[in-house]
């Protein structure tokens, strides 16, 4: 899948990525980048399960997206699913 925005439109997945960046108070470079200091792969893990949930885009598609395995994005998007159901994750929408 094929992410087209207009110029000046940020495509939903940057979109989700910006709010990951926010609530972690981390730069979306930070995010992009390949650190695997903690607070930093939280706000990844997060991402990736944000983009995953709001998207239809596989886990091949987030991983090229955000320059990693489809393997790690399955593993992010199952870490925060247990964090959420352990409720060590709230939520804020």
């Amino acid at each position: 899948m094929t992410h087209y925005t207009a110029p000046g439109i940020e495509s939903v997945p940057n979109l989700l990525i910006m709010k990951a960046s926010l609530k972690y108070n981390v730069s979306v470079e930070q995010i992009k980048s390949k650190t695997r200091r903690q607070p930093i792969a939280e706000s990844r893990q997060y991402a990736a399960w944000l983009i995953r949930e709001n998207t239809n885009m596989t886990f091949k598609e987030i991983g090229n997206f955000m320059n990693t395995d489809h393997a790690t994005i399955m593993y992010s998007c199952k870490t925060i699913k247990e964090r959420i159901q352990r409720n060590q994750l709230l939520i804020q929408e």
